[in-house]
């Protein structure tokens, strides 16, 4: 076949020859946050697949946090219901009470879910460190855990679990520890 080897871009020589054009493929447009295709018309003029990207998208914004985008895996999972749920946080005020009242840095290792991607360990380590007396975190995505320490009487584990929800991370209280 003359038109098996394509060059210049995919065009073969007969098509350029004879000043035929290539078909051309239809635009895919993707969400800007998670960056899943877009189906029909009025997403794809919003730009997001669902109102749980569009939040969280706004959510990175507004906290500075666009270094996100630059560095999260092409495709990640859409933002599910999870993030407009009401939860119930009071085990983690109790969890924080009892770190608490241990003498030295309090500390607190808590399962996290919803971590797709470095991306995502980026994000959540970032929002951490925005709260106040946050101090340091250590995330093992492969373990769906995260360690917290932060400054006794000043940190609140409860607006940070709020706010990692809010972005599509769950927090939860920590599960057996994995075999050594």
């Amino acid at each position: 076949f003359p038109d098996s080897n394509l060059v210049n871009g995919g065009v073969s020589p007969m098509v350029r020859e004879r000043g035929l054009r290539a078909p051309q493929a239809a635009p895919v447009h993707l969400c800007r946050h998670c960056g899943a295709p877009l189906a029909g018309e009025a997403a794809q003029a919003a730009g997001f697949c669902c109102a749980g990207c569009s939040y969280v998208f706004r959510l990175v914004q507004e906290h500075g946090l666009e270094g996100y985008y630059k560095i999260r895996d092409a495709v990640t999972v859409p933002v599910g219901e999870a993030v407009f749920q009401p939860r119930d946080f009071s085990w983690l005020t109790g969890l924080q009470r009892a770190a608490e009242a241990v003498p030295g840095t309090p500390e607190l290792i808590l399962e996290i879910q919803g971590i797709s991607c470095a991306g995502c360990v980026w994000l959540i380590e970032r929002v951490f460190h925005q709260q106040p007396g946050a101090l340091d975190i250590e995330t093992d995505a492969q373990l769906g855990r995260m360690r917290l320490k932060w400054e006794r009487g000043v940190f609140d584990a409860v607006a940070f679990a709020r706010l990692l929800q809010s972005f599509n991370y769950l927090a939860g209280p920590p599960g057996a520890e994995p075999p050594v």
